[in-house]
């Protein structure tokens, strides 16, 4: 298996993985959040839905393609309203399919030869990243929120292994 099939197979897991994990949150705590400066298990899901884009537009760019850091303001509010069309954890995981589909086509598609090229991304000072990195950042992007709604099941006293 090349890296860009392991990059789709691991993503496929982790995005199962989080979903399965989601599930079992109960339907009347899906909007529970822990405190004040944090996330519910459905903003989690939500964000986890939308990611694979933020893959599908830097592969399709070769590189960061969202402008200056003086846009993010703008580019946030656009994507949190369009989170709020995925209001169920049915709607989140559906998005999230439809745009992992987009993204596994887009690494498909990529050029072998330039997944070691590198890139800044306008966050936290600048982060440097490769092309590869990018292929990973929905398998990275669900196993971190994974342990958010882990946490979160913990706090509403869920200690089974999903």
């Amino acid at each position: 298996m090349d890296f860009k099939e392991y990059a789709i197979k691991s993503t496929e897991t982790a995005c199962n993985d989080f979903f399965r994990n989601a599930r079992a949150t109960p339907a009347d705590k899906l909007d529970w959040k822990p405190g004040d400066a944090t996330r519910s298990t459905l903003e989690i899901c939500q964000e986890v839905a939308q990611s694979p884009t933020w893959g599908v537009g830097i592969l399709a760019a070769r590189g960061w393609h969202g402008g200056d850091p003086g846009q993010m303001e703008e580019m946030m509010a656009k994507a949190m309203e369009e989170r709020k069309l995925w209001d169920t954890i049915d709607k989140c995981e559906a998005a999230t399919r439809e745009n992992c589909s987009k993204l596994y086509e887009a690494i498909r598609a990529f050029p072998e030869e330039e997944l070691q090229k590198t890139f800044v991304l306008p966050f936290a000072g600048g982060i440097q990243r490769s092309m590869a990195d990018t292929c990973l950042v929905q398998y990275w992007n669900s196993t971190y929120h994974l342990g958010q709604l882990c946490y979160v099941q913990r706090m509403l006293g869920d200690t089974e292994m999903h």
